[in-house]
This record gives C-alpha cells, structure tokens and sequence, in this order.
C-alpha cells in the first residue's frame, strides 16, 4: 500500500512540474515572418553609425525663442554612441550585434547580420531576435539568456553582444 502511495504522489508531482514548466513556444504567435525583414535586424548591410532595430531611438529637439531658455529647461543629456560587436560565424551563417549605449547604460540593440537564407532561419531567428533584444534592453546587457531552439544564433549574438559591451567598457 505505502508503494502504491508513493508511486502515485511522485506521478502527480512529475506531472505537475511537467506541465508548469515554461517552454520556448509560450507567448509566441502562431504566424511566421517571412523575408528578411526579422524584427531588430536590416534587409541590407549597414553602415556601423546608423542603428536599426525594433526599438527605435530619437532626440528631442529642444524648441523655443531662445536658446538660453531651452537649455535651462532641458536638462543636460549624455551623448548616445554607437558600438559595433564582432561578426561571429555559425553554421548557418554570420551573426553581429550593434549596440547603442548613453552613459553606462544600453538603450538600443540591433542585429545587423543574422542567418536567414531558408524559411527554417526566418522562423528561429524572428522568434530569438526580438527576444534577445529585448533581454539585453530590459536587463542593461547583464543577465542575457539563450533562446531555447536557437542555440548557435544565441552563441553567436552573446559573443558578438560580448564584443561590443567591451567596446563600450561596460
């Protein structure tokens, strides 16, 4: 009897942790871009200066009758730069990151080569990309985990992440 018990509680206990565990496809939708517009990646290179993603970034224009007014009511603004990471190679192709960082703090990412010649790349890296970009803005670049099922194109984006973070000497 105490078998029996044990044999059932354990069963429920795998069963629930089976179940409750969160997987890659949770929150993903079910329809595919096709074509090499991924999200946070270009359809044609880039020069290193100008930064491309899903997050768009602007200045404010400071506007007023004088410029003595606008600067005292905009308060002073570190510079956003530019840093471009390694192109790092896959088996599937080259994978580089290009960040944009104001003080010490990442405001932008953008992928500007990403393997994406079939439509198997597209539905993998249009699901990675945006994830990785957004993990890499919402945590400031410190804490960045693989997408699971796009493991080379991750390796390949921390590398190349890696690589312009020490660039940018964060």
């Amino acid at each position: 009897m105490a078998r029996i018990i044990i044999w059932l509680a354990s069963t429920i206990a795998s069963l629930v942790l089976l179940f409750g565990y969160p997987s890659s496809t949770t929150g993903a939708t079910s329809s595919v871009q096709v074509g090499p517009a991924i999200p946070g990646m270009q359809a044609s290179a880039a020069s290193p200066s100008t930064p491309t993603g899903a997050r768009g970034t602007s200045t404010p224009a400071a506007t007023g009758t004088s410029s003595q007014a606008a600067t005292k009511a905009t308060p002073t603004k570190a510079a956003a730069t530019t840093y471009t990471g390694d192109t790092v190679s896959t088996p599937y192709g080259p994978v580089q990151v290009q960040i944009t960082a104001t003080g010490t703090t990442v405001t932008d990412v953008a992928v500007l080569q990403v393997p994406s010649s079939n439509g198997q790349d597209q539905a993998i890296n249009g699901r990675a990309v945006p994830e990785l970009n957004a993990q890499v803005v919402d945590g400031n670049a410190k804490d960045v985990h693989a997408v699971s099922g796009a493991s080379y194109t991750s390796s390949a984006y921390l590398d190349s992440l890696q690589s312009a973070l020490d660039q940018a000497n964060l």
